[in-house]
């Protein structure tokens, strides 16, 4: 699919400065448009340049943030036009308004049942591949935007899910966590070349974003037991960072 966005002569400033948060505004209602997720190899393709080599894989379908693929990335680093910038925003835009839809459509018992969370694994598939998205974006280009944005967003909105939808899979919220916590850690220690390190401002508000998590994470986990470990473990590298 692609992502429709703004002409080719958009304003670099129109991209830079559009907030995350303007569209869909957290995981509300939306619009009635009607979004497909699309995988992230196809979106890479048709908002980035068709000569810049961006669909790898094995690197899309990996967990591993310290991948060694990663490594060899930034070294044919790729500047987005401001087009490219804005057809990127319209499409995380979308998709996390697509992800707001389902999620409130479990408190109000409408729709399909593949247009619903009933339960917190699906909706961490689709936060999953929106992730995997921004961090292939920070690690092969440079130029500056606002991927930190989003994956603060993600991560707010996520506190909203854990304690009001049933879990069946602790490790696999666990895992999603760690994902989140690798990926900030990077960012704050600037170790993503070709971009800056995470500013105060964000975070700060990443450190409120980890209480509420933390605290959240030891109610609704308390029933399963065994996994006190991985509690403690809760973004712990950003987390040492920060104190």
């Amino acid at each position: 699919m692609e992502s429709s966005g703004p002409p080719d002569n958009a304003d670099a400033g129109d991209a830079a400065d559009r907030s995350p948060a303007s569209d869909a505004g957290g995981f509300q209602v939306g619009s009635p448009r009607n979004i497909a997720f699309s995988s992230s190899s196809t979106v890479l393709s048709s908002v980035f340049s068709p000569n810049f080599d961006i669909l790898d894989r094995e690197f899309l379908n990996s967990s591993h943030v310290d991948s060694p693929k990663l490594q060899s990335l930034p070294e044919h680093a790729h500047i987005l036009s401001s087009a490219q910038q804005s057809k990127l925003i319209n499409y995380l835009d979308e998709q996390l308004l697509f992800v707001s839809r389902k999620y409130v459509r479990k408190f109000s018992d409408t729709g399909q049942p593949e247009s619903v969370y009933y339960t917190i694994e699906p909706l961490l598939d689709d936060l999953t591949k929106l992730v995997d998205l921004i961090w292939y974006s920070v690690s092969t280009t440079s130029t500056p935007f606002i991927q930190s944005q989003y994956l603060l967003r993600i991560a707010d909105d996520l506190n909203d899910c854990i304690p009001s939808l049933p879990i069946n899979s602790p490790e696999k919220v666990f895992s999603f966590l760690r994902k989140l916590d690798k990926i900030f850690y990077k960012l704050i220690v600037g170790d993503v070349p070709c971009h800056k390190r995470m500013g105060n401002t964000e975070k700060a508000r990443l450190e409120s974003i980890i209480e509420r998590t933390r605290v959240d994470i030891v109610n609704v986990m308390s029933p399963f037991g065994g996994h006190e470990l991985d509690i403690t473990r809760v973004y712990e590298s950003v987390l040492e960072e920060l104190n």
